[in-house]
């Protein structure tokens, strides 16, 4: 780790040197740099970086970790290929695709993803059949890709306080926007009272 650092100290400019860096996401000791230098490669990685993301033999701490440098990717091919990733069987890297997307476009709005598109990720994550916090948070996150976000994150929040009424609020802006089978598959999971 120590050659690794001192190499790391000026980034290579080669992006030759790209497919060298990726394994090095799993040590957890020189993370910080590696990030730091395959994000300096900007775009010109991005093809290495989705193939990393999206190869089944990546090892899974390696993938999850491809997220942090692809979400500085300004390119429809990083978004792309974290859309991609939204389909994979590992929940984290799911998770961390969707936090990814976020960040990107928030950045780069002209790489926002199509309705439909994150609708779609919205249904295979109900269907997981899953049923915890993380999974909720990810399913906020991929309706706010898609949808106002400041909206969907007040609704986000409405449910883990104890007030009833910002609950029933966010229920009723829910089922405004979003299509009846999707907002079904969404009430089923969030543990609401209805009010009286």
């Amino acid at each position: 780790p120590s050659r690794i650092l001192h190499v790391l100290r000026a980034p290579p400019t080669d992006p030759l040197l790209v497919g060298g860096l990726v394994p090095l996401l799993a040590n957890t000791d020189i993370l910080k740099q590696v990030v730091k230098a395959l994000t300096a490669f900007g775009a010109r990685a991005t093809g290495q970086l989705v193939d990393g993301l999206l190869d089944p033999a990546t090892p899974d701490v390696v993938r999850r970790r491809l997220p942090l440098v692809l979400k500085s990717c300004a390119s429809s091919l990083a978004r792309d290929g974290l859309i991609q990733a939204l389909a994979t069987s590992s929940f984290e890297v799911r998770l961390r695709c969707g936090r990814a997307l976020l960040a990107l476009t928030d950045k780069h709005p002209e790489l926002a993803l199509p309705r439909h598109v994150g609708l779609q990720a919205v249904e295979r994550e109900l269907a997981s059949g899953d049923d915890d916090a993380a999974v909720r948070e990810h399913v906020f996150n991929l309706l706010a890709l898609v949808l106002e976000r400041e909206p969907v994150n007040i609704a986000a929040l409405a449910f883990d306080c104890g007030d009833s009424y910002l609950r029933g609020t966010a229920l009723e802006y829910l089922e405004t926007v979003l299509p009846v089978g999707i907002f079904a598959a969404l009430g089923r999971r969030l543990s609401t009272v209805p009010a009286p």
